[in-house]
């Protein structure tokens, strides 16, 4: 998108020599009606502030696209968001799928065994504050890069073995069905 709305705080900021910027913040604009009410300016003031320092990159959004997401929902901050993390990620994303954003993933992994657990919560329900059963999803397609010693995964709550492809250091599932929450262990061999 080339435009994303910004309401409430922005703060303004000094830049270092060497930061990159990107975005351009529009001031606030008269409200009314689309043909008479439009962005007609764009300032040099950063959406999006960029530094390397070593090895290590850094990302300053100068206003809160945390708020602004809880308080509007739009799907155009968890995009950006997404590509502000993975510009700063060095290999990548670690999980790729084919489920829907009502869908959260987590991976935690336990390190004496060497073994990952996934879980997966279907928000489907979910209705700012009211929630309802969840509308079950099917056939999720997990990619997780977690390297290529795994033997085996299991559903924890159906208590089932899913097969297991390991390629280019990512372990492949698919979750037959989900409804209200999963868990699955990816156990090394």
């Amino acid at each position: 998108t080339s435009l994303i709305v910004l309401d409430g705080n922005y703060i303004y900021t000094s830049l270092k020599e060497g930061i990159k910027t990107s975005l351009k913040l529009i001031p606030p604009q008269r409200y009314g009606p689309p043909e008479k009410c439009y962005p007609d300016l764009e300032t040099s003031n950063p959406g999006i502030i960029w530094y390397q320092y070593g090895k290590g990159k850094t990302a300053y959004l100068p206003w809160r696209i945390d708020y602004l997401f809880y308080r509007h929902r739009l799907e155009d901050y968890t995009r950006l968001f997404n590509i502000v993390v993975e510009k700063l990620l060095r290999s990548g994303r670690q999980v790729q799928t084919n489920a829907p954003p009502q869908v959260g993933i987590t991976i935690h992994k336990h390190t004496p065994s060497g073994n990952y657990i996934v879980h997966l919560i279907n928000f489907s329900g979910n209705n700012n504050t009211a929630y309802h059963e969840p509308i079950p999803i099917t056939d999720i397609e997990l990619s997780i890069a977690v390297g290529k010693n795994f033997k085996s995964a299991k559903l924890l709550k159906t208590d089932k073995e899913i097969p297991v492809i390991v390629e280019n250091n990512k372990v492949k599932v698919t979750i037959p069905r989900l409804d209200l929450f999963e868990a699955i262990v990816l156990e090394s061999s």
